[in-house]
């Protein structure tokens, strides 16, 4: 039943995301933030959450495979890693939807004319060539096997190919009926090797292997439940767990005890967790603080970020991407 609930909680929250980005390119104002983006990274976040998301959608079975560019040197970019990770989304998803038996397979590498170049491979169901005429538009999902019903809005792939335009790059595919799909996307960007040692991938894919002993996690939450699930996660780190459920009360246990980090949700009674951010941030500004939010506008993230936060990572929380991003800040 829990799975369930997660499941189709996603599923909504795409499907929200879908629509606003919808609007937003119809209107012309979806925004590209262009910074420095480690790939390697990109990716290892990427498969950490769909190992975590294969096992609650009943896609375990599947062998998630990943093929880098050899070498431990991780490629920099000037790009924005929210719309690469939001295309490379999309395209796995479709990949494990329709994909019952074997793997998929997401790979990248620097092809020329400063360009990178992704791809998403599965042995899934495939589709024709006459089938495939309209499988960039908006709409088309579920037509593919008659057999089956594949439940989706169909603006997946077509958020993927107004995006790629956006990075100034090209969309396209190759599939085989009952065989299975690849899409590739490229990306314009000035492609280099960064001198800084890359961490290795087996770090970023543990996630049982975080010892946080000795270290004091302050979850700022004012719904039970939330803070029952957020301390169950936490419960195999050895770290231990204040609560506060407003953010008066998480600025007084700041106050009057050592804390390493913070869990702070946005909307809390009494004071809300921007708010108390500032506060906690004027006396220990080293204290790393992350907002999680069940709101995942783009707007979010920012306000979050201005206000003295460090990170940020909306509801429901996916495991393997809070505990990476846990260990990105305690070491």
């Amino acid at each position: 039943m829990a799975n369930h609930i997660i499941t189709n909680s996603n599923s909504l929250l795409r499907l929200i995301e879908d629509i606003i980005d919808i609007s937003k390119l119809d209107a012309g104002q979806l925004k590209i933030n262009i910074a420095k983006v480690n790939i390697r990274k990109v990716i290892s976040d990427i498969i950490l959450d769909y190992q975590g998301n294969m096992k609650v959608s009943g896609k375990s079975h599947l062998e998630l495979l990943v093929k880098e560019p050899p070498g431990d040197e991780p490629i920099e970019i000037q790009s924005d890693s929210g719309r690469i990770t939001q295309i490379i989304s999309h395209l796995l998803d479709n990949a494990l939807k329709f994909t019952d038996i074997g793997s998929v397979e997401l790979g990248y590498a620097p092809i020329k004319n400063k360009q990178l170049e992704f791809y998403v491979k599965d042995t899934g169901i495939g589709f024709t060539k006459q089938e495939g005429e309209k499988i960039l538009e908006r709409f088309i999902t579920g037509k593919l096997n008659r057999q089956k019903l594949y439940r989706g809005t169909g603006l997946g792939l077509s958020i993927c190919k107004s995006l790629v335009d956006l990075l100034g790059g090209e969309i396209w595919y190759n599939s085989k009926k009952n065989i299975g799909s690849t899409f590739y996307f490229t990306i314009n960007t000035d492609t280099k090797i960064s001198k800084i040692k890359a961490q290795s991938q087996a770090s970023y894919f543990a996630t049982s292997a975080f010892d946080f002993e000795n270290k004091t996690i302050l979850i700022a939450e004012d719904e039970e439940s939330n803070y029952k699930y957020l301390e169950q996660i936490l419960s195999h780190t050895s770290a231990k767990i204040l609560r506060a459920e407003n953010g008066k009360e998480a600025v007084e246990i700041v106050k009057n005890n050592h804390v390493d980090l913070i869990l702070m949700d946005i909307k809390m009674p009494i004071m809300n967790g921007l708010e108390a951010t500032k506060i906690i941030k004027e006396l220990h500004r080293n204290i790393p603080i992350i907002a999680q939010t069940a709101f995942t506008l783009e707007m979010d993230e920012k306000v979050s970020l201005s206000s003295g936060c460090d990170a940020y990572i909306a509801k429901p929380i996916q495991k393997n991407k809070l505990i990476s991003l846990l260990k990105d800040f305690i070491s």
